[in-house]
Parts: structure tokens; C-alpha cells; sequence
């Protein structure tokens, strides 16, 4: 972020684009992360490389799922992965670590929500591990609303209302 002036600037700045094979190791270290891991509401255990590999390339196929990179510059900030699912869509963030608490995931949510909610014509689902409060404050901020709250989950949801 150095090279912009102000953090508006560097946000501004992000692009969206469709991952390909040459993202495979950023999303594996975004992943096993350690806030990442702490943060998973589904496994916080270390994926091994080659399941990744093997998810990875199946991913890419999967007419199913769509997984976007923001890139700011030549830098890779985050990404967004929507995956469609019986009568909906369930969305899934990591933000590159270097670029945590400057709002890259507010930003880059907000550059594909819209996309994907327009090309499965489906309610997008966000599951939040109830003490991840950055990530409630991201969904909300981008139109999600609280649908569920289960002990250790909260659901949240955009239906396109505010597009």
C-alpha cells in the first residue's frame, strides 16, 4: 500500500478478476493462515498442498462456483468465492494477510456480490463464526442481513435488494 497516498486511494485502486492456475499457492497460504484458520466455520485444521492442488483444479472447472482475485496494482489483496449450492449461494472470503484491517474484504465483496448474485439468480449465504465481528461488519455493510444465529454461526444473507 506504500506507493498510494491514502488507504481510499489504494481501495479505489482494486480490481476483480477470475482466478487462474498461477493463483493455486496464494489462496493456499491465505487459507492456512493462522486468523484465517481461527476464523473457519467449517475446518480450522492446516490443509495439506496437494489437497489444495486437487480442489483447486476441480474449482476451476466447476461451472457451479465462481472464485474472484482483487489486485491492486500487481499485488494480489483478497479474494471472493461464491459456491452454488440447492436454492443458493454460499460465499466465502479470504483476504491476503498483508492487507487485513484497511477494508480490502468490504471492498472486494463489493465488487463481486453483484456479479455472481446476477449470474446464479440466488440468495448468497455468508456463514460467520459469531466472534468474527470484522466479517458481520463486512457482509452488513455490503447489504448481507442477519438471517440466523446459532450458537457459534451467524447467517447472513443478500437477496439483491439495494441493486
Amino acid at each position: 500500500m506504500e506507493k498510494f497516498q491514502t488507504k481510499e486511494a489504494f481501495l479505489s485502486s482494486i480490481k476483480m478478476r477470475i482466478v487462474n492456475e498461477a493463483d493455486c499457492m496464494d489462496l493456499f497460504n491465505w487459507r492456512n493462515d493462522p486468523v484465517t484458520r481461527k476464523n473457519s466455520v467449517s475446518n480450522t485444521d492446516a490443509v495439506p498442498l496437494e489437497d489444495h492442488k486437487k480442489w483447486f483444479a476441480v474449482k476451476l472447472k466447476d461451472p457451479h462456483s465462481r472464485i474472484y482475485i482483487g489486485v491492486a496494482e500487481k499485488n494480489k489483496v483478497g479474494m471472493m468465492r461464491f459456491d452454488v449450492e440447492d436454492d443458493h449461494i454460499v460465499v466465502t472470503t479470504h483476504v491476503n494477510p498483508l492487507y487485513r484491517g484497511i477494508g480490502v474484504g468490504t471492498k472486494i465483496m463489493a465488487l463481486t456480490t453483484r456479479d455472481a448474485y446476477e449470474k446464479f439468480k440466488k440468495p448468497i449465504i455468508a456463514k460467520i463464526r459469531n466472534d468474527n465481528v470484522a466479517s458481520i461488519k463486512m457482509c452488513a455493510k455490503n447489504g448481507y442481513i442477519i438471517k440466523e444465529k446459532t450458537k457459534d454461526t451467524t447467517y447472513m444473507q443478500f437477496s439483491g435488494d439495494g441493486f
